[in-house]
């Protein structure tokens, strides 16, 4: 249920998707429990959490003047890598009155994609490290 806010639907060309830009953004937000994690198993599971969210993240197009916003969501995972009950935002960085319908939009559509790109295939014995993730996405990263 997606929608271009403040542009028919179909007047403008979806932008691409930068992965590497919404990678790095997304390796931002680290695992809960990576504390025993050696740094390249860190690494490597931010890369595994990034490389499968990445695809299936289409957000929509801001209106001019609706600020820089940033989505945090939080994700809890069954060892199968499918999520346990629903996303649920942590935080909406920019959200403001003028802004709030493009911000909930924007949730809505990182809630999509973590629920379209599910089951996340991680590693079973780094489970505690990915049982329990929170992901940034901020639009900009998209080129």
């Amino acid at each position: 249920m997606a929608r271009t806010l403040g542009k028919p639907i179909g007047s403008a060309p979806r932008p691409r998707l930068n992965s590497g830009a919404i990678g790095s953004a997304i390796g931002q937000a680290v695992p809960r429990g990576v504390a025993g994690l050696t740094i390249r198993q860190r690494a490597n599971l931010v890369d595994m959490i990034r490389s499968q969210i990445t695809p299936c993240w289409n957000p929509p197009q801001a209106e001019e003047g609706s600020g820089h916003v940033t989505v945090l969501m939080r994700i809890r995972l069954g060892r199968d890598g499918q999520v346990s009950g629903s996303p649920t935002v942590a935080r909406i960085s920019g959200q403001t009155v003028a802004n709030g319908a493009y911000a909930n939009a924007l949730a809505g559509s990182v809630r999509r994609a973590v629920l379209r790109c599910a089951p996340l295939r991680l590693p079973a014995e780094l489970y505690d490290a990915w049982a329990d993730v929170e992901l940034n996405f901020d639009p900009r990263d998209i080129s």
